[in-house]
């Protein structure tokens, strides 16, 4: 594993410089230095992620992304030289450190904050978030449908009574009008009949259309299906989102820390170039622009701590955690993964994600729910709507042409079956019907085809972007190696007693910068990955090694 370590320690200042500033009257300064997070790439043996035979080269991700580290930073690399006895003290510049020099200190620094490894993260979002759990709602609700699709034959049971009273005139079959005062009472099975008529809700009863109860029930279960691949869809997408925040959390704390250090370094170049301008051995114009240097540096600090504290309530946000508790990586050194060998070419990736991809597959199971809702509609009119019925209870009653007026009450059963055949609106409404059904197969058609281009695209770039950022690297690493080399080859030239330590500054600002860039190509390179990885239709968590079951998920 190859690391890259920019906390070097720098030999002493020059002795031409320390024979000057003992001939001053002065003793001894802080040697300018820095420290940076190491990066280090993922081990090349990892083993590889879950995936089908064929499928493009995965890795897990390296243990040390998700292992804890030391909770304490990057010891400082400052070093004092010892001081002579009998000599003056040194004079101190008037440019104290600012407080984020050695920590942050700022607005809500005074809440508690939480350290949280990518695993926990995924798993918090995975059972938290509320985006994830909306989808998984989904399909319980489809699940329900499907339910209620499959019983559409099963019998409806009833049970009740019913009182009638009838008082006045009636009339005969022949025209004849009479007067009549009758009444009954019905009760048992079912509700609602009269006379000789059948009961109008039976005590059991099926009533459905055939067509409905062949059709629906296939229709319903690819609905299931659609729903359950568009939830996956969605927490592969919440799940990267939470991967790529982690990641941006890491970078920006990565980024603080070396402009804590590098305020560090560029305070003794401060110092040490102020108590020259003061005895006469440097220009007072060093000093101003060391200064100068140094308030670019205070503004960056601040910056930077707003940054990590942003992309702390961004992760937070993701997995459903108050943003006062502040989110904190486990720290380390920012690996350089390989989830996905990019040496694969990119047809055969693009070919592997369509058959992955839980979008493509949800819009195909849409078009195959559409074609069956399709011939619903066509065959309805030549499948009939049933209705079955049986009621059996108690009947009785009587009328003033009887005796008793109120009585004769007995056992009572009715059975009824019917079918009957509709078409709607001269077959003008089913014609409509089934337009509209070829229509909405059509629109799942092209909704299909567009997943399919979107997982094109998405595949594409992240390739692409994981191959440029690879090769950005290359090149960041080149310049950092390039930058601290000539800060050694500046510092030897000071050695020589050739220049004074203002012209250290140029040098440890490109550095400096060399070292920001770095971790900045990390990160992206990183979430490249990430992206190809959810691209070719992984889920996030498999990319992670086996880790043991957190009890707390987010833990100090």
């Amino acid at each position: 594993m190859r690391r890259f370590s920019y906390g070097r320690r720098f030999p002493r200042i020059c002795e031409t410089v320390q024979s000057r500033l003992r001939k001053s009257g002065l003793v001894g300064f802080v040697l300018v230095a820095s420290a940076t997070p190491q990066l280090a790439r993922s081990s090349p043996d990892t083993p590889p992620a879950v995936g089908s035979s064929g499928g493009p080269t995965v890795r897990r991700l390296p243990d040390n992304f998700v292992q804890p580290a030391s909770a304490s930073g990057p010891k400082s690399s400052v070093q004092r030289l010892p001081q002579t006895q009998g000599k003056p003290e040194v004079i101190d510049a008037p440019h104290p450190l600012p407080p984020d020099a050695t920590g942050i200190q700022g607005p809500g620094t005074d809440i508690d904050s939480h350290m949280i490894d990518l695993p926990a993260a995924l798993r918090l979002a995975d059972g938290t978030n509320p985006e994830i759990g909306l989808a998984r709602e989904r399909i319980n609700e489809s699940l329900a449908l499907q339910q209620g699709a499959r019983a559409l034959l099963l019998p409806t049971l009833n049970a009740g009574t019913n009182y009638h009273l009838h008082n006045g005139g009636l009339q005969r079959a022949r025209g004849a009008i009479f007067g009549l005062a009758e009444q009954s009472v019905y009760f048992g099975g079912g509700a609602r009949t009269l006379a000789a008529e059948s009961v109008s809700f039976p005590a059991i009863r099926i009533f459905s259309h055939l067509g409905d109860a062949l059709f629906e029930p296939l229709a319903a279960r690819q609905h299931t299906v659609v729903r359950s691949l568009d939830a996956g869809a969605t927490t592969n997408s919440i799940l990267l989102d939470v991967s790529t925040r982690y990641l941006d959390l890491m970078a920006a704390e990565a980024r603080l820390e070396i402009l804590r250090q590098s305020r560090l370094d560029v305070g003794e170049v401060v110092r040490v170039t102020t108590n020259f301008a003061k005895v006469g051995q440097g220009r007072q114009a060093d000093a101003d622009r060391a200064r100068t240097e140094a308030s670019l540096i205070d503004s960056e600090l601040q910056r930077a701590t707003e940054q990590v504290a942003v992309a702390a309530a961004e992760l937070a946000r993701v997995v459903n955690l108050d943003p006062s508790v502040r989110l904190k990586t486990v720290g380390g050194p920012i690996p350089i993964l390989q989830l996905v060998d990019t040496s694969d070419k990119l047809e055969r990736l693009i070919e592997v994600a369509l058959r992955r991809r839980p979008e493509v597959a949800a819009r195909s199971a849409e078009i195959a729910e559409n074609q069956s809702r399709y011939r619903q509609e066509r065959m309805r009119p030549f499948f009939p709507t049933i209705s079955v019925g049986f009621s059996a209870g108690e009947f009785g009653g009587g009328s003033n042409f009887t005796s008793p007026t109120f009585g004769h009450f007995a056992g009572r059963s009715d059975f009824d079956a019917l079918a009957y055949w509709t078409v709607q609106n001269f077959g003008v409404g089913n014609a409509a019907i089934r337009n509209g059904r070829r229509a909405q197969t059509d629109q799942a058609a092209a909704n299909r085809i567009r997943a399919v281009n979107l997982v094109r695209r998405e595949v594409a770039e992240a390739y692409v972007s994981s191959v440029a950022t690879r090769r950005q690297l290359d090149i960041f690493e080149n310049r950092l190696a390039s930058a601290e080399a000539g800060l050694r080859e500046e510092f030897n030239r000071i050695r020589g007693g050739e220049g004074l330590p203002i012209e250290l500054l140029d040098s440890l600002s490109r550095a400096v910068a060399a070292r920001q860039a770095l971790v900045a190509a990390i990160a992206a390179y990183d979430q490249a990955q990430f992206r190809l990885f959810v691209a070719l239709g992984q889920l996030p968590k498999l990319a992670l090694p086996e880790v043991q079951s957190l009890a707390s998920p987010v833990h100090q």
